[in-house]
């Protein structure tokens, strides 16, 4: 953001300035204090026309919830109204004061006032009883900034090559059950063996006894 008064806002120089960014301009925001604006009003709704008609948001700053009583900043027409903290409306109890304090945010839009100053967790918590959602300050920098090492610190554990996982060792098999020894077959019981008869002597075939040999008759004589 930008903090400049009216007159800087309608020089040459931040003409120059609306050149070089060109279509950046709706990245902008430009801080105006409020006593500037008081100062010369019709000024203020020239400059602020020309800076919404070229893309910059407005932001009125050096508000204080005491002037909140006082006139309703949506009347300044402004993207942004900044409001400072001050640890005497800490205690302040008065509900009328309170219901019409809520109402004036309300009316500037929750989401266009920024509570600015905050250096407590206190003072978040007027802010958000307002109905303020917005916040600036040494307290909200300081959570930023432990927000912004987290992040920090869990980006670089990504990046961080994991270590490759180490071979565990192969769990062991489960015995294998070995066969029961084979069981030799059952032999038949032997049968008693009996008794075998004596040989009985082999008895000589008997031989033929030849017939004694006849005697030949002896032929006649011749005559």
């Amino acid at each position: 953001s930008l903090n400049l008064n009216v007159n800087t806002i309608l020089s040459r120089d931040f003409q120059n300035f609306h050149k070089a960014i060109g279509k950046s301009a709706s990245r902008v925001v430009v801080e105006m204090q409020v006593l500037d604006i008081f100062a010369d009003m019709n000024t203020y709704c020239y400059a602020r026309d020309s800076l919404q008609e070229r893309g910059y948001r407005v932001l009125v700053d050096g508000l204080s919830p005491l002037a909140l009583q006082f006139f309703d900043p949506g009347l300044l027409q402004s993207d942004f109204v900044k409001i400072a903290w001050g640890p005497e409306f800490e205690g302040d109890t008065d509900s009328t004061r309170l219901a019409e304090m809520r109402e004036v945010v309300a009316s500037a839009g929750k989401d266009s006032v920024i509570l600015a100053r905050i250096d407590t967790e206190e003072a978040v918590k007027w802010g958000l009883a307002m109905g303020i959602s917005r916040f600036q300050g040494f307290f909200i920098d300081d959570i930023m900034k432990k927000l912004a090492e987290v992040q920090a610190e869990k980006a670089r554990a990504k990046s961080k090559p994991r270590p490759k996982p180490q071979a565990q060792p192969a769990a062991p098999a489960p015995p294998v059950e070995q066969p029961a020894p084979a069981q030799p077959a059952a032999q038949p019981a032997p049968v008693p063996t009996q008794p075998q008869p004596a040989p009985v002597p082999v008895q000589p075939a008997q031989q033929p006894v030849p017939a004694p040999a006849q005697p030949q008759p002896k032929p006649a004589p011749k005559v």
